[in-house]
């Protein structure tokens, strides 16, 4: 990383002049190397995409995100009829904040959503439509900073989508729902610099 410094030296040492006579400020080695090692401060947050569905299907009902003016905003689940048939999910966030869940994604019968957590922060959560079947898929990011997953993608029984890391910043991931099945698929741009990939669809070749 490269820090430009602006050095101007006074009107008394300066060593130009302009046509008038006024002494003109000189620049004073303009770039200055402080470090040669990038370091990653975190994973910038990112604006959902307009397409990205509001709700999923699972096994027990559609999964969608309501606030009820008491939790803040957390996953709920619904058969389609009134009263217990439409219940909060599972409060992800204690208290009134809400986890804030958003772009579900159904893969078979379960539904990959992110969510934030007040432990791990932006992270990739699933459901199977009951709260027991309702879980952290993994830190990717280790600690409260969170990874933000972004761009979740149903593809052959996974999930893909792009997310953060310290070792390697925003890159293509993949899960299949479990925390030893998730993975980073490839580094595209080493090190800590983002490749941010998104807007995932699926190939005439039958690739992603």
């Amino acid at each position: 990383m490269l820090l430009a410094q602006l050095l101007v030296r006074g009107a008394s040492d300066a060593a130009t002049q302009d046509p008038a006579g006024t002494p003109t400020p000189q620049v004073v080695n303009p770039w200055a190397i402080c470090t040669r090692t990038a370091v990653s401060l975190g994973v910038t947050p990112v604006e959902v995409q307009p397409r990205v569905p509001d709700m999923a299907r699972s096994p027990a009902g559609l999964v969608f995100s309501s606030d009820d003016g008491v939790l803040g905003r957390e996953p709920w689940v619904s058969n389609g009829s009134p009263g217990a048939g439409t219940r909060l999910l599972k409060e992800l966030f204690p208290g009134p904040t809400g986890s804030n869940p958003t772009q579900f994604t159904r893969v078979g019968d379960r539904v990959f959503f992110t969510a934030d957590d007040p432990a791990v922060g932006n992270e990739l959560f699933v459901t199977d439509g009951t709260p027991a079947g309702t879980q952290l898929v993994k830190d990717i990011w280790p600690g409260p900073l969170g990874s933000f997953p972004n761009s979740l993608f149903a593809f052959k029984g996974m999930v893909y989508f792009s997310a953060g890391d310290v070792a390697h910043g925003r890159e293509l991931w993949r899960s299949d729902g479990t925390a030893a099945g998730t993975i980073l698929v490839q580094e595209l741009t080493e090190g800590v610099e983002d490749s941010s990939p998104n807007q995932f669809a699926a190939g005439g070749d039958g690739g992603l």
